[in-house]
């Protein structure tokens, strides 16, 4: 006998050891009776403050359907049914302030749960639902934007690799045919090349002058190359 009394007063301080107390409170005034059904926000704070209530059942009157903040639950009043053989004992304590509820529901003896798990279930079909709806209604403004967005990186991309043929054009040019092959894309270089207007004018200037004769003297060739010097100076530091 006082073997099991032992053992008893073990368990107890066991069960003890393992509950937490909770002090739970409505997030906003409530003004009139609760009723079944009834959905609420609630504050759920435990009064040792160890651990954070991770639960599906605050009392025997809440019900949990989702947490949205540490200590903040969505709840739908929903008796527990203390018929059912099956509800395992909570060994936690809830302390409810500031609620009122409509009379009788702690006799309350049907299986409300199993309708809360078709709700629950329904619930997340609709938000998915809503997803689907939101997806197939933002698709065309989505697939419009990556349009254009593609559009302004395909037309980088040309400037990009025009940018870099005239670049190798330029350094590349010696000979007169490839100077006069230069000058021919001087809209191209005022367009795409950043480079100094003044060494760019000098050189289209000078070509402009020599361009036309038959032949180029010593005096053409020298002064073409010192213009062509500071061109090419110019272009190689983009």
């Amino acid at each position: 006998m006082k073997c099991f009394k032992f053992i008893f007063v073990l368990l107890l301080i066991s069960f003890s050891t393992f509950a937490d107390d909770y002090v739970v409170m409505p997030s906003q005034a409530v003004e009139e009776s609760l009723k079944l059904g009834d959905i609420l926000y609630v504050e759920v704070i435990n009064k040792s403050g160890n651990k954070v209530f991770d639960g599906k059942r605050i009392g025997n009157l809440l019900y949990v359907l989702d947490k949205t903040d540490k200590n903040t639950f969505r709840v739908i009043v929903s008796p527990e049914n203390t018929k059912n053989k099956k509800v395992e004992p909570n060994a936690d304590t809830f302390e409810l302030s500031g609620f009122k509820f409509e009379k009788g529901l702690d006799n309350y003896t049907q299986n409300f749960e199993l309708d809360l798990k078709q709700y629950e279930l329904e619930e997340a079909s609709y938000k998915r639902y809503l997803i689907y709806i939101l997806i197939i209604f933002l698709s065309p403004f989505a697939l419009k934007y990556f349009l254009i967005f593609l559009r302004k990186y395909e037309k980088k991309q040309k400037q990009r690799l025009k940018r870099k043929r005239l670049k190798t054009m330029i350094l590349k040019a010696k000979t007169r045919e490839e100077l006069e092959r230069v000058y021919q894309y001087k809209r191209e270089i005022k367009e795409y090349l950043k480079i100094e207007e003044d060494n760019l004018e000098d050189f289209l200037k000078e070509m402009n002058n020599i361009q036309y004769k038959k032949r180029w003297s010593e005096e053409d060739i020298g002064s073409i190359s010192k213009v062509v010097s500071k061109f090419k100076k110019d272009v190689s530091g983009i």
